[in-house]
This record gives structure tokens, sequence and C-alpha cells, in this order.
């Protein structure tokens, strides 16, 4: 049991790691543009967020068509410079119907450095002059609160520490709570560490406290989940932050060729095929709560971070690479 358990932290800990590399959020997948009038145009705008530590490039976004003629009258644009940590960019689809009638379904491949991505643009084209398009000419999906932070909500600590801290304070502030840490270091982070640490009302297997340049900069929790209750724990999550921050955004994420809210929902996200996340961002901090798959378990992991600390850490690190 003791092999098992080293096991499952240490996979945890490098998805932990790998949470600090790009991360592309996509305001939706999705456009429905209704009925549209034979011969009209019209831009889907579909924004995306960079909610990793690292820069986000888009190397690619291209129809996907069955036969030669599906993709005609489609044309892509997308953010070409890179996107830093917590900027957004954007993919356009611009969509001529001429030529088209009846139901049309288009689908766009986004690929970058962090995913691929799937993109659908669906809706009717008619021929007949009484029926009033739904849509024509520039369509934008909302990126809703995602990017915005709170005005009247700050997150400036975890659990009654404040970012920045020292690991001393952390670890009498967690001794004080019956909480044991062990630690180890790599170059300027240090990783304190703790399992089966109740926080709130729910108990999680992993406690991960990040410290850069011993200024405490993110926590981790990890939340065991059965496989069959996958999406209804990560909503329980959602709703209990809710509560207390009022502006987070839920987004899901689903291979091909599977879809949220079919009948092999539950199967796609406790097998690696589709994940859950939502973010509470504030004007220096986040919260993300998120669905990960591993080889022998499911966990929703919840991280409080420190966006100033950790993104001043990623310039002094660019400040003396080599590249």
């Amino acid at each position: 049991m003791k092999n098992c358990k080293l096991i499952f932290l240490l996979l945890l800990l490098l998805t932990t790691i790998n949470s600090y590399s790009q991360k592309m959020i996509l305001s939706s997948n999705n456009y429905h543009f209704g009925v549209m009038k034979q011969g009209d145009s019209l831009t889907v705008e579909y924004k995306f967020y960079n909610a990793g530590t690292s820069a986000l490039v888009v190397n690619s976004a291209e129809c996907l068509g069955v036969s030669e003629t599906s993709c005609i009258g489609v044309r892509t644009e997308y953010t070409t410079n890179s996107i830093s940590p917590n900027d957004t960019g954007c993919v356009k689809i611009h969509y001529n119907s001429t030529g088209k009638l009846g139901k049309q379904n288009k689908t766009i491949i986004v690929s970058s450095n962090s995913s691929i991505d799937t993109l659908h643009l669906e809706g009717v084209i008619s021929t007949d002059g009484n029926v009033k398009s739904t849509v024509v000419g520039e369509v934008s999906i909302p990126f809703s609160s995602v990017i915005s932070s709170s005005n009247n909500k700050n997150l400036n600590s975890f659990w009654g520490i404040p970012f920045g801290s020292p690991k001393s304070v952390i670890v009498e502030k967690l001794k004080s709570k019956g909480i044991t840490l062990t630690s180890e270091i790599d170059g300027n982070i240090t990783t304190l560490s703790s399992s089966d640490v109740r926080f709130g009302n729910k108990k999680s297997d992993l406690l991960l406290i990040k410290l850069i340049n011993n200024k405490f900069s993110s926590a981790s929790l990890y939340y065991p989940t059965d496989n069959r209750n996958i999406k209804s724990d990560f909503n329980d999550l959602f709703e209990d932050l809710q509560k207390k921050y009022s502006i987070g955004d839920k987004y899901s994420e689903f291979k091909y060729p599977y879809k949220e809210g079919d009948d092999d929902e539950e199967f796609a996200l406790s097998s690696g095929y589709g994940e859950l996340s939502a973010y509470w961002l504030f004007e220096d901090a986040s919260i993300m709560a998120k669905t990960l798959h591993l080889k022998s378990s499911n966990v929703i992991k919840l991280e409080y971070q420190d966006n100033k600390l950790v993104k001043e850490a990623i310039d002094d690190r660019s400040k003396t690479s080599d590249y």
C-alpha cells in the first residue's frame, strides 16, 4: 500500500509541475447561427484564455471536411503572436453561404502548443427571402467574466496564510491545524506536502504548497472522486466556491467523439477523454478547479495561486535563459 501511495503522490507531483505550462481555455467550442439566407456571410469569433504560466502559441486553425467541397466558403484567422499567461487571443471563422443550402456543420481544428481543440459552427441556410437571417455580419462569443477581475473581492491568502509568506510561517500555521509537512527543494522552488488533509469540509488525498524564492505562491489540493460521480462532485465543489466568490466560470473539453451531456459523458471523464474546469480570477490571484485522470484513479484538483509571484518567477527565468 505504501508503494501505491507513493506512486500516486508522484503522479500528482508531475501533474502539478505540468500545470505551470500553457493552457488554452476557449470561451465556447460551439456556435449555432440559426437560419441564414443563402448568399449571406458572417464571422464568428471564438475567444480563448491562457490559463497556464507559459506562453501559448496557436500553430494552425484549419477546416476539417469529409469531402473536397466541405470547406468551400470557410476561411480562418487566429492570433499569431504568443499569448502570455492570463492574456487572451481569438480564432475567427469567416463563413460565406453562397451555394450552400440546408443544414450546415463546419468543424475547425485548432492546434497549439497547449492542445488540439475542435470548434463547431452550425446552422441552416435557406433560399426563402421571407426567412429573416438570425445573424449576419460580425458575431462575438462573449467570454463572460473569466478575464475580468472581481471589483468587490480580492484573494490574498489561502487558509489564512497570506501569499508571499515564508516557509516558517506556513509550517507554523498548518502545525496549529494538526498538519505536518514534508519539504522538497529544487533550485529556487520549495514544495511542501501532506496527505489526507481536510479542507472545505472535504478530505483531500494530498496538499501541495509551492514557494518561489521562499515566498508562498500556490496551494493545490487533490480530492478523490468516484468514476461514476466525477461531474456531480465537481459541480458540488464549484457551487461551494461560488457561494463565497460568485465570479467563477465553468468550462468543459471533450475529445471526439465524446460530447458533454451525452450518454458516455462519465466514461469520457473517467477515461481521460473529457475534462471539466472552473476559474475564479482576481486582480493578482486566481482559483482553479479541474478534473484530472490518472492511471489508476480520478481526482479533482483545486489550486489557489498568486499570479503576480508566478509571473515574476517566469520573468526572472526568462532573463537568465540562454535562449
